[in-house]
């Protein structure tokens, strides 16, 4: 009787042993020994995700449905994500329209033309801001500051009148001119960052070297630095993305152009 007893716990505990061990198991592959390793937490991380990037992607999702449907599609409220007939008719309206291949290559030499021009001078005032005893230097950078506090719409129209006496509009120095003088698109943010950069790192030319003798190689030298590269990629790449595309409505105008089309081009009335 005492054996049958003591072989009913023996495997009662034994169950609740596996049991545990089981429901560990378990809670392991669930939570997770930390936080981030249970297949909960992936779970909602990848929730999480997809919503954001469903978000994101909605917008250009409807974009592109949009882009492929007919005239009759856009006016029936009933349709909305998929189109009853895809048409390329809209897209090709909007190449011919926008005048696309003349508009890339305008965009192109702006965008190469000012960028490399601003990062030059940019990244010369940086460095005789940050390394160079020039006088006042302290009042330039805050000159420099002020002008990047100033809204754009400020001087817009200033600029706007400027260029216009000269005869400078609907031409390539409209944009080249501000980023010779490092005040084109972010140059005042350019040169702060390029002065701070050059501030914080130590000397990396272990000779002395003379601007008023060598200018150019110097400053050469500083360009080809590689650890000078990230600064000079930032204001690159932000430069030129910031120009946008530039369209042509005549063969000899230049005007700035939007940067994302987010229209439709579509005839209402084919009759």
């Amino acid at each position: 009787m005492k054996v049958e007893i003591w072989l009913d716990r023996a495997k009662d505990y034994a169950r609740e042993l596996i049991w545990r061990r089981q429901s560990q198991r378990v809670k392991v592959a669930l939570l997770g020994r930390n936080l981030s390793d249970g297949l909960l937490a992936k779970l909602v991380i990848y929730l999480l995700l997809s919503i954001v990037a469903y978000l994101y992607l909605q917008p250009l999702l409807y974009m592109v449905s949009t882009m492929l449907k007919t005239v009759s599609d856009l006016l029936d409220p009933a349709v909305k994500w998929i189109p009853r007939v895809v048409t390329w008719e809209n897209l090709t309206k909007a190449y011919e329209g926008l005048q696309y291949p003349e508009a890339l290559r305008n965009t192109a030499v702006i965008a190469l033309t000012c960028s490399i021009v601003q990062v030059m001078v940019c990244s010369m005032t940086g460095y005789a801001l940050a390394r160079l005893a020039v006088p006042f230097k302290g009042l330039i950078t805050a000159l420099v500051l002020l002008t990047f506090l100033i809204p754009p719409q400020v001087i817009i129209i200033p600029l706007y009148v400027i260029f216009s006496k000269l005869g400078l509009l609907n031409t390539l120095f409209v944009f080249l001119i501000p980023a010779i003088f490092g005040q084109g698109l972010k140059g005042a943010l350019f040169i702060l960052i390029f002065r701070q950069f050059f501030k914080s790192q130590r000397r990396a030319w272990k000779r002395q070297r003379s601007w008023t003798v060598r200018p150019q190689a110097d400053f050469i030298s500083v360009l080809c630095c590689r650890w000078l590269n990230p600064p000079v990629w930032l204001s690159f790449s932000s430069h030129s993305s910031g120009i946008g595309t530039c369209t042509m409505s005549r063969p000899c105008s230049w005007p700035k152009g939007l940067h994302r089309y987010r229209s439709v081009l579509t005839i209402w009335n084919p009759c």
